[in-house]
């Protein structure tokens, strides 16, 4: 079934939502103000800033599955040839974090 996932700032939580008719399926709490969202793979991503971390997410239950501290505002998530996760943020750090997320198991491989 296709899936919609929404993040925002007054909320603090993804939603998962169900396109045929636009209701809410289930939710996560974030914890923090949600910029950027992404799916690859299995996995959906959450990202922002308060908490400067990356969420990835389980969509079958939603539940947090992994978190990288980024270290800084979080403005974008997107991926690369089914692989690669990039993260721009103001302190341009996404090779560092590439890097990072594939030791903590986030991530299969990087190249920086």
């Amino acid at each position: 079934m296709p899936t919609v996932y929404a993040g925002g700032f007054t909320t603090k939580k993804v939603w998962q939502i169900d396109p045929t008719d636009m209701h809410k399926v289930a939710e996560l709490d974030y914890g923090g103000v949600i910029s950027a969202l992404t799916a690859l793979g299995s996995y959906v991503y959450a990202g922002g800033f308060t908490t400067n971390k990356v969420w990835q997410i389980d969509p079958t239950d939603m539940h947090k599955v992994a978190e990288l501290d980024y270290g800084g505002t979080i403005y974008a998530l997107t991926w690369h040839e089914y692989t690669y996760i990039y993260i721009p943020g103001l302190e341009n750090k996404s090779a560092n974090m590439a890097a990072k997320m594939v030791a903590a198991g986030v991530l299969t491989s990087c190249h920086s």
